[in-house]
């Protein structure tokens, strides 16, 4: 919040405070303002989209955090592994609660 202080556009910052906010499940209409516009500053940047497919997946929000999970694998980033794992994850819980009819 103080790094945001000083400079209101900086998207790692931005990103950060909504990463912790998602983390604790606490104020997820802040953390959704905050991620998208980390993501409006750096579009294509993977740590961003999975901050914001964490936070629809908190939302159970599922083809959202789905969405964003592949955009991120789309950005081809270093932990590649870690978006795949994710993606997966979103994708079971997703069938599990009837949101999807395919894993």
């Amino acid at each position: 919040q103080a790094c945001l202080a000083l400079d209101s556009l900086k998207a790692e910052a931005l990103n950060n405070l909504a990463w912790i906010y998602a983390a604790s499940s606490t104020n997820l209409p802040e953390a959704l303002d905050l991620s998208r516009r980390s993501l409006e500053i750096e579009p294509k940047n993977p740590n961003y989209l999975d901050t914001l497919a964490e936070i629809y997946l908190l939302k159970k929000e599922y083809h959202r955090a789905l969405t964003n999970m592949r955009k991120a694998l789309e950005q081809n980033p270093p932990n590649i592994k870690y978006y795949q794992r994710k993606l997966e994850k979103i994708k079971r819980l997703a069938y599990q609660s009837g949101h999807l009819t395919e894993v």
